[in-house]
């Protein structure tokens, strides 16, 4: 749910409507709302793939990975008004490419381990990526700027948004033929229990 606030907010802030709206009256929200909710999105998306993809449970050692990706994130906001804005849009802009990396990194790594709702989680963060990576690209004059490419974040968050919500189906799917398979070997189990005790009886 922080996520998908999250990425609503920064599509808003893309527009221009979060600091239309949001803090109307406030010049310096006006003028630093994208790089407040940038990090903020990058915190909600660490701890969604962290969530998602069980990764406390299946890469403990990543513990130290996820917290300083987090911590980071968060040091972000707190340091937005002690830094120049140019700088921080910078930092900002820099730290989506790791944190997409090493999610679909991750989310690749599961996926080849056989948790099958990581293929929709990869697919929505190469997506975003990808979309990212022609806007900055469209910006630094090495593609055409037309409007796909000045919408192409915006876009992109969307279709991520999209391939999520199939993602968290495709995992409640799977956690509900999970909790059918435990629930029938525990029926299985007592079944055979039962018999045993009905032998004994008779004995």
């Amino acid at each position: 749910a922080g996520y998908s606030v999250g990425l609503m907010l920064f599509q808003a802030s893309m527009q221009g409507f979060t600091a239309q709206y949001l803090g109307a009256g406030s010049q310096w929200w006006r003028s630093h709302a994208l790089v407040v909710i940038i990090p903020l999105v990058l915190f909600c998306a660490v701890q969604f793939s962290s969530i998602f993809l069980r990764l406390p449970r299946a890469y403990p050692r990543l513990a130290p990975l996820i917290r300083m990706l987090s911590v980071g994130s968060l040091l972000l906001v707190f340091l937005t008004p002690f830094l120049d804005y140019s700088l921080l849009i910078r930092i900002c802009t820099a730290s989506i490419f790791p944190v997409c990396m090493v999610a679909i990194a991750l989310g690749v790594h599961r996926w080849l381990n056989g948790y099958k709702p990581a293929r929709y989680f990869v697919l929505a963060w190469s997506t975003f990526l990808l979309a990212v990576s022609y806007y900055s690209l469209a910006k630094f004059g090495l593609f055409e700027r037309t409007d796909l490419s000045e919408y192409a974040v915006q876009v992109g968050a969307l279709l991520e948004s999209v391939l999520f919500a199939f993602a968290l189906a495709d995992n409640m799917n799977a956690q509900r033929k999970s909790f059918i398979h435990a629930q029938g070997k525990a029926l299985e189990l007592q079944r055979v229990a039962n018999e045993q005790l009905e032998m004994r009886v008779e004995e």
